[in-house]
């Protein structure tokens, strides 16, 4: 359905439903802040949403094929996509940075993070 439903395990209920994107979901991943998820989809966008209020507050875009790989540390948001290419923002101003020549064959398959280094 394209939803990004959050549970609250003991309680054992939705505690937001996220709305937005139209293709779908690969990965989520838990930002710094602890109330801002990042949500990678196929041929949309990448969504930095506050869940508490499921408000989206960034579209990240520029991918031309389903992105299935997130990283993201206190200063960047890092994609990596089947189009064979990453993807670098800031953040938290989201301000895209740069992308990789298409040199991953097959498309990006992982991921890691070390400080500035991908």
């Amino acid at each position: 359905d394209h939803t990004i439903q959050l549970w609250h395990i003991q309680e054992k209920k939705t505690v937001a439903v996220l709305e937005g994107h139209q293709g779908p979901v690969y990965r989520v991943e838990q930002i710094d802040s602890e109330k801002e998820i990042l949500v990678s989809c196929a041929l949309d966008f990448i969504g930095v949403w506050h869940w508490p209020s499921a408000t989206l507050l960034h579209k990240l875009t520029g991918h031309k094929h389903d992105v299935h790989r997130l990283k993201v540390n206190m200063n960047y948001i890092v994609t990596g996509s089947y189009d064979e290419t990453i993807r670098v923002w800031e953040y938290p101003s989201c301000e895209f940075l740069w992308t990789s020549p298409p040199i991953h064959q097959g498309g990006v398959s992982c991921l890691h993070m070390c400080a500035s280094m991908v």
